[in-house]
């Protein structure tokens, strides 16, 4: 052991295993990271073309529905005059979005906390418009007395 040796490891100041231990931190840190960039990266891969499917397929849905309801008023229009065949269709519209828009308000409410808040505000905004809009077609279409 050299002299300078012997001398650091009789003050105490022996830096070798604190050196050593910093490295493995250090190795093992570098480790950590690129295995948890690799995890990140495949995991955002496949995501990515995971969203890429659900889009394809929502698109894919939408151009179904669309061909379905050009499909459903022509069948209606065969027993229908035009007008009532898009009335019948439109009023069939809009149950299913009042049916679907009840089923997700409902949902919210009962995920509870900030959702459940969000909810109740949107609901109670889309209320007051609906009504200060049907007071507007009221007043728009009044009989005048004087007419």
């Amino acid at each position: 052991m050299s002299e300078r040796r012997t001398a650091q490891v009789a003050a105490g100041a022996d830096t070798e295993p604190v050196a050593r231990l910093a490295n493995d931190f250090a190795a093992v840190g570098r480790q950590e990271a690129a295995s948890l960039r690799d995890d990140t990266l495949s995991t955002l891969a496949g995501a990515a073309s995971g969203t890429a499917l659900l889009v394809a397929g929502g698109v894919a849905a939408a151009l179904a529905v669309a061909m379905a309801s050009t499909s459903v008023l022509r069948t209606l229009e065969t027993r229908l005059s035009p007008r009532w065949a898009a009335a019948v269709l439109s009023a069939g519209y809009l149950g299913v979005a009042a049916g679907t828009v009840t089923a997700g308000v409902r949902e919210l409410r009962a995920a509870g906390g900030g959702a459940e808040r969000l909810t109740d505000q949107a609901t109670s905004q889309l209320s007051l418009l609906g009504h200060r809009f049907t007071g507007q077609l009221r007043r728009a279409y009044r009989p005048r007395a004087n007419a």
